[in-house]
Order: C-alpha cells, then sequence, then structure tokens
C-alpha cells in the first residue's frame, strides 16, 4: 500500500473514527494537513480498509512529517510492515500502541519515538538507530518481539522501555547507554544474557 504522496501528516485515531462515523468523499487537496485518503472515493472507513487487508506492507510518502497518536490502533486488521519516510522527525506516543504491526523500518532522520508508542503491538523485530530519543514504555508488553538491535549512540534506556517483552532473548545495550531506566527489562523472562557497558552509571528500581 502506497500513501498518497501529497500527505502531510497521517490521521491520529480521533480523527479517523470522527470520518469513519459518515460516508467519506475524499480530497485531494494539496494544502491537506492530515492524511485522510487512500483513493477510495465514497466509501466508508470500514469498506476502505476491508479492501486493501491482504495488502502486507504500507509504506507512507516522503511528505508525512510526523503519524499521530492511535493512528493504527484496529485499523488495519492483518499483521502488517510499514516503512517510514526519510525526513520524517518523531513517532508519536501510543502510534502503534495495540496494533498487528510486525515489522518498522524507521529512518535515520527519526529524532524521537513517544510514549508506549509500540506498546501492546504485534512487533517482532526493531532496530533503533543511535540518534534516537526514547521515551517511556516504548516496546511496553510486547510479548511477540524477538529481535531487537540498538545502535552506538542511545544515551538512555528509558522506564519500562522492554517490559515484558516475554519471547526475548538477547539485547545488546550500546556503550554508548549512561543510564538503564525502572523496569526497563522487568518481566522479560525470556533473557538469558545481558551485559551491561561499562559506561552505564545510573540503573532503576526493578531493571531488570
Amino acid at each position: 500500500l502506497e500513501c498518497e504522496d501529497r500527505c502531510k501528516y497521517f490521521h491520529d485515531k480521533g480523527k479517523f473514527i470522527e470520518e469513519q462515523r459518515k460516508r467519506i468523499e475524499y480530497n485531494y487537496d494539496l494544502n491537506m494537513k492530515y492524511f485522510n485518503s487512500l483513493d477510495y472515493e465514497g466509501l466508508t472507513g470500514d469498506e476502505m480498509w476491508d479492501r486493501i487487508k491482504n495488502k502486507l506492507e504500507i509504506i507512507l510518502p516522503s511528505t508525512i512529517k510526523y503519524v499521530g497518536p492511535y493512528a493504527f490502533l484496529n485499523v488495519v486488521r492483518t499483521p502488517y510492515k510499514i516503512i517510514l519516510p526519510e525526513g520524517m522527525k518523531y513517532i508519536c506516543g501510543y502510534t502503534f500502541s495495540e496494533s498487528l504491526l510486525e515489522e518498522i523500518e524507521i529512518p535515520q532522520s527519526i529524532e524521537e519515538i513517544g510514549v508506549e508508542a509500540f506498546s501492546w503491538s504485534s512487533i517482532r523485530k526493531i532496530e533503533l538507530h543511535g540518534n534516537l530519543k526514547l521515551h517511556t514504555g516504548v516496546l511496553y508488553y510486547c510479548e511477540q518481539l524477538e529481535t531487537i538491535k540498538m545502535a552506538e549512540g542511545i544515551k538512555e534506556i528509558p522506564d519500562y522501555f522492554l517490559c515484558y517483552s516475554t519471547k526475548l532473548k538477547n539485547v545488546n545495550i550500546p556503550n554508548s547507554v549512561t543510564a538503564i531506566g525502572e523496569r526497563a527489562f522487568y518481566g522479560c523472562g525470556g533473557l538469558k544474557n545481558i551485559l551491561i557497558p561499562e559506561s552505564v552509571e545510573k540503573i532503576g528500581q526493578l531493571a531488570f
């Protein structure tokens, strides 16, 4: 699924639900501020997503600068992968929370990932580059998560970062990390080994 190049922002959940309540007449206005079109004129929101449900890869256009809170909550009803565009600056809190997202490509341009952005989702693997600021519970309760790679440059692992990611067996903590937050790895029963680098100066309560 390739979204319209003229989109600037992907709908947050509240605005999407509001449009689902009526038949949608899509407007390809070049000045539109929110994503509200998948080129299915006259369809309701449910009909629109039913038509694309078998397309498992979603590609957002380069014009999108952020994805709003709960944008994908109960919207895409089949497991999927999403590719975010280079130039996008941040992922809002709860964007993919409780979604069927399994895989994501995060570009180098992303600077921040918000609170519980992927919490309770179906994500299976993720790579985080070194320029990221991570907020509380980014991957909280991701029970299907099996693989995570964190690049050098990440300075802090936040509170509840991977809390209850029960399938995770290995994790690399970059040498750039200086602090590990409260309950960051709490409930990760599958973890066999974890090496804490000498750069870490602070470890929060019940981090492991």
